[in-house]
Parts: C-alpha cells; structure tokens; sequence
C-alpha cells in the first residue's frame, strides 16, 4: 500500500476510536468491545464489504470495470480455470 494511503488509514482509523470513546457507557471499554455495544462495522470489515460489493459489480457487468481487466481465462485447464 503506498505510503499516504497508509497514513490516510490510520487517520481514520483514529477518527473512529477517538468517536467511540466520546459516547457515554461505553468510553472505559476496549475498542472492539465499543465497537460491538453500538453496532458498528471496523473500518477493516467495511472496506473488505466494499471490496465484494465492487467484485459483485464487475461480474453482473454493473461497473466500468471489466472482467477481462482483472481476470485471464486459463487455456491450460478443463472446466471453468480462472487465473488472475
């Protein structure tokens, strides 16, 4: 991952922290404790979820993205082989 992508990450990554600590009850619980109380995602589930909703998109043909961009047939294997 470059270098300002990391550190975008963690920003927000600190942002969610520094938030759920704000809310009363629940400020003196660990992190993934608060997380769970007020029903939240982790900013790691979410972008895995964003990640197969766009995956979702490229096969039903619902996004620019191509199939044929990410995916190569193998010529080599019988059946439905897919390298990447």
């Amino acid at each position: 991952m470059e270098p300002t992508r990391e550190t975008d990450k963690e920003l927000i990554e600190q942002i969610q922290h520094r938030f759920t600590k704000m809310i009363k009850n629940v400020d003196s619980k660990s992190y993934d404790d608060r997380v769970r109380y007020l029903g939240l995602w982790t900013l790691e589930e979410r972008r895995n979820r964003h990640d197969l909703i766009e995956l979702f998109k490229v096969f039903k043909e619902l996004s620019r993205v191509r199939t044929d961009d990410l995916f190569m047939l193998d010529e080599n294997t019988k059946g439905t082989g897919v390298t990447l």
